[in-house]
């Protein structure tokens, strides 16, 4: 997505005390502005004095000294300086989960008007995939999957890897019906992937639309649900065939 870059990330500016307390923060959210300044150590740096563009992690960090309403505070200023790094999964190739977190918390912002529906894919019994063949295995899956996935999708299309054998995909401009033909696209493209490889490899899938929900947390919850009801109606099926 051509939104998602320097253009789109929120510098978060934080006015704060000698001894860290927050007078003001613009991303309105005290908890991640909090993690922020834990995170790079800010109340050790301040003892520093006056500072420019000292790197820590994925951040470039200015900080000075100023007069707010007859009280010195600390201008402070963070800004993330390589997104490529920062929100890219090197073991799949897609996006990681950080920008699905800086999207929720408000760090990275969609453009105006934006709706989207929203896939979850899970990897089926990769744990037995696991025992039975091995964790080579079970990497194979999850990197066969996510490729899958990267070329099933649309073009702006945003896939995901959440993490081990999760995946989400945020489909811009895309009603439910949109969702639900990827979906079952990215089935029949699992199915011949794997008819050259040794083992089946099969997913639960959730879908859901951004106008039934608030937000990203709880669109997530909702296609979430959705998948686990698929893979707990495999698994009941499997023990009423055995």
């Amino acid at each position: 997505m051509d939104w998602i870059g320097r253009k789109t990330f929120k510098t978060i500016f934080i006015l704060a005390g000698k001894n860290g307390e927050i007078y003001y923060n613009n991303i309105n959210n005290t908890k991640i502005t909090q993690e922020v300044l834990d995170m790079l150590s800010i109340n050790d740096l301040l003892n520093e004095g006056d500072f420019s563009e000292k790197e820590i992690d994925d951040y470039i960090i200015t900080a000075k000294k100023v007069i707010v309403e007859d009280r010195e505070v600390w201008a402070i200023t963070a800004e993330m300086h390589d997104f490529y790094d920062l929100y890219t999964d090197f073991s799949t190739g897609l996006y990681n989960r950080n920008l699905w977190e800086h999207l929720k918390s408000g760090m990275v912002k969609p453009p105006g008007n934006f709706f989207y529906s929203l896939i979850v894919i899970d990897i089926d019994n990769l744990k037995k995939c696991n025992d039975l063949l091995g964790h080579i295995a079970g990497d194979k899956s999850i990197a066969t999957v996510a490729e899958v996935i990267s070329f099933s999708v649309r073009e702006n299309d945003i896939p995901i890897h959440y993490g081990g054998d999760e995946y989400i995909v945020i489909l811009p401009n895309a009603g439910i019906a949109v969702a639900d033909r990827i979906v079952e696209r990215i089935r029949n493209n699992l199915e011949a992937r794997c008819e050259s490889e040794e083992f089946k490899i099969e997913i639960s899938a959730g879908t859901a639309f951004s106008d039934d929900v608030d937000g990203f947390e709880q669109i997530l919850r909702m296609a979430d649900s959705k998948m686990y009801n698929e893979k707990r109606g495999k698994k009941k099926m499997c023990n009423y065939i055995d």
